[in-house]
């Protein structure tokens, strides 16, 4: 494995501290993967897990001889107590896991998820042993180092990050003897794209990191005396410095959850898909990366497992309730891509499964009468949309305390509907009050205090408050910025937002500028028929129309993203 470390990409995210550059800031990115990955070690696996990643394997190498043979061994002799003896010697295998994490290829990483589980478990007991080991000779701090290969690119990154932190979206492999990796840097090909440079790595067995530990022992190739570090392992960049012997060194840190910023946020993302691994959650959490085909296709298999669990529709109420929650998935998709009647027929049809199952007050009866309302929102019924609404804080008001961030968000949508029927001073109060409750339950950093920003800022828009208007509206765009997927349209409804005020003030620079951000995102997202693609895109047209007709200058014309 050492031996492949100089050609293999690192799968790296910088993470920004919000006061080095807010845009430039990875943070969401950083902490919805690790979510991700999270959920997938903690899934129960079905049994023919490895099948199917022998079966994707085939399907790559059907035309290479030498790796078919390999899979075949691997189908024969693989277990859960070999995982990382398989990851060291299979060149069938880590180098399609590690590129499918490096581009999140969630398809393939898919498809690896009972190795990515095994792997991650073994390498978790390792490093509890060891670490009691260590603590009992008083041998805390590990330096391990590695050759690798960066970019120019990547290096002007690394230079300019001193002192922030990044993470790896792979397993990361390095050696505890420092000639190795050494021989690999200095023996590299030139290139004028390319420079090797020595990673060394301190860490402490002591710290509650994510999980590393010496597998020369498990190795197919002891003698490189190897360290895994799991996937998703979070450092901080020292330096990078040249050295006498005319390399450089890049100096790292490996370091806690905790120790970045935003971690009350995070804590607050892992603690609302803590209770449940699942096909269906993974799909949440994709829906919520932006990655909406991957989404669906994560529903409609945990759907299918739901029916092939009993081998027909009279199912578990275990399996109802997963049912429950992929239909709803499909829903929020449906709605995501301007499918409105497919979304409602979702819901409608959860709702009809719940009733089976609750009492007509129960709590997640609300929950589908505020998703019911929503759709009927979008579709511009306000009438049924505040009826749904109203049917839900019945039942919130009921079950839940009066502080509950459900009773919050529907008292927020109410006033929603109160902004888009022109009841503006009523909007501001509901949509205050939402915010105000939220703030009890969540950390200031959350998407939903964001929507609360954002809702009150076009309702300050609408009252011409335009000072208040554009500050609410930036605060939002830059909690979501902060906290979502670069690519979430809740980050494109922001630029939106900000298009309109802006035009509203005649800045049509900024304007021009914040529909073309958001277009950016939604291409992306959105099917281009949907409503919202369409409502920006006629924004930006008529905009760019009416620059055109006073004759602006050019400079309007091309806005660049980096203005």
């Amino acid at each position: 494995m050492a031996a492949e470390q100089v050609e293999n990409p690192l799968a790296m995210l910088i993470v920004k501290r919000a006061e080095s550059t807010s845009l430039m800031s990875n943070s969401g990115d950083f902490m919805w993967f690790q979510i991700f990955i999270d959920l997938l070690i903690r899934m129960d696996h079905d049994e023919d897990a490895l099948k199917e990643l022998a079966s994707f394997c085939k399907t790559i190498y059907q035309d290479n001889e030498a790796q078919l043979q390999s899979i075949e061994e691997f189908e024969c002799t693989y277990n859960s107590s070999n995982a990382i003896l398989w990851y060291t010697k299979a060149t069938f295998l880590y180098p399609l896991l590690n590129k499918a994490l490096r581009i999140q290829s969630f398809h393939t990483i898919l498809a690896f998820r009972a190795f990515i589980r095994d792997i991650s478990k073994q390498l978790q007991f390792e490093h509890e042993q060891q670490k009691e080991l260590r603590e009992n000779m008083g041998e805390n701090v590990i330096i391990a180092y590695r050759g690798q290969a960066v970019s120019i690119e990547e290096f002007n990154e690394f230079k300019n990050s001193i002192n922030e932190y990044f993470t790896i979206n792979s397993f990361l492999s390095a050696t505890l003897n420092r000639d190795i990796a050494k021989m690999y840097v200095v023996s590299a090909p030139k290139s004028d794209s390319l420079m090797s440079i020595l990673i060394e790595i301190e860490a402490h067995m002591n710290q509650n990191t994510k999980a590393f530990a010496s597998i020369a022992h498990l190795s197919q190739f002891p003698n490189e005396l190897e360290i895994l570090f799991m996937i998703g392992s979070t450092f901080r960049i020292r330096s990078l410095d040249q050295n006498v012997e005319n390399f450089y060194i890049l100096n790292i840190l490996l370091c806690s959850e905790n120790d970045i910023e935003l971690k009350e946020t995070f804590k607050c993302f892992k603690s609302e898909y803590h209770s449940c691994a699942s096909l269906t959650s993974l799909g949440n959490v994709m829906h919520r990366m932006g990655e909406l085909h991957g989404a669906r296709d994560y529903y409609v298999r945990a759907i299918e497992n739901t029916l092939s669990a009993t081998g027909s529709e009279s199912i578990s109420s275990l399996n109802t309730n997963e049912r429950i929650r992929s239909f709803t998935g499909l829903a929020f998709v449906a709605a995501q891509q301007g499918e409105f009647e497919t979304a409602l027929k979702y819901h409608e049809y959860v709702l009809t499964l719940k009733k089976e199952l609750f009492p007509y007050n129960h709590y997640v009866i609300g929950v589908s009468y505020v998703n019911i309302g929503n759709v009927y929102y979008s579709l511009k019924q306000f009438d049924l949309s505040l009826s749904y609404y109203n049917d839900a804080l019945k039942i919130f008001t009921q079950s839940c305390a009066l502080n509950h961030p459900s009773r919050a968000k529907n008292i927020g949508n109410i006033g929603v509907v109160d902004a888009a029927t022109h009841c503006f001073k009523e909007s501001k109060e509901k949509l205050q009050l939402s915010m105000n409750i939220l703030r009890e339950n969540y950390p200031e950093k959350h998407p939903d205090i964001a929507t609360c920003l954002s809702n009150i800022g076009l309702v300050c828009r609408s009252l011409q408050e335009y000072n208040a208007a554009e500050e609410l509206q930036l605060k939002a765009l830059d909690i979501r910025i902060q906290t979502l997927p670069a690519n979430d349209i809740d980050i494109a409804r922001s630029y939106h937002n900000l298009g309109i005020l802006y035009e509203t003030l005649n800045d049509f620079q900024l304007a021009l500028y914040y529909y073309q951000m958001a277009i950016d995102i939604k291409t992306l997202g959105l099917f281009q028929h949907s409503p919202e693609y369409q409502d920006t895109l006629q924004c930006l047209v008529a905009l760019r129309y009416k620059i055109q007709s006073v004759s602006l200058p050019a400079v309007y014309w091309n806005i660049k993203r980096d203005t």
